[in-house]
């Protein structure tokens, strides 16, 4: 008797589960929505691997990445820990180019949003960019962004 309940239950339960499966699978996302997902799961990724790896010279270290939505742009955030003495717009600047330089935003436009033109793409950096955090070892609360 035991088993004839369980056996309906997870009949039933099944059902019903396979239902809302069906209701999320109608629910689109947008292509937007989906990019900002990739991105966040890539700055999970990156902020794994990399968390305490050196970042350039005078000891500054990968501390994270994180994916900040603001109305009209989307900013993918490298942040990078350094002593609050080192902290300034010069070395906030090096760590810029740094990337900058390695192309990082241009490879993830085109891998979080394949498939744009070249003319949406070039739109597209005016509201997706790269923005670099320096943090204070001392107090994380201290912090230095350019863009």
């Amino acid at each position: 008797m035991r088993n004839l309940v369980f056996i309906l239950c997870f009949i039933f339960s099944g059902s019903a589960l396979a239902s809302i499966l069906d209701d999320l699978k109608k629910t689109p996302a947008t292509k937007y929505e989906v990019g900002v997902v990739r991105l966040e799961v890539g700055a999970m990724m990156l902020s794994k691997n990399l968390e305490g790896k050196s970042a350039g010279e005078g000891g500054v270290k990968f501390k994270g990445a994180r994916v900040d939505e603001n109305p009209g742009s989307v900013e993918f955030v490298f942040m990078v820990e350094s002593r609050a003495k080192d902290i300034s717009e010069e070395l906030c600047q090096v760590m810029k180019n740094k990337f900058d330089e390695q192309g990082v935003i241009e490879e993830m436009k085109k891998d979080v949003w394949p498939g744009l033109s070249d003319s949406q793409y070039a739109a597209l950096g005016e509201e997706f960019f790269l923005t670099v955090e320096l943090v204070s070892k001392e107090n994380s609360a201290f912090t230095l962004s350019c863009k």
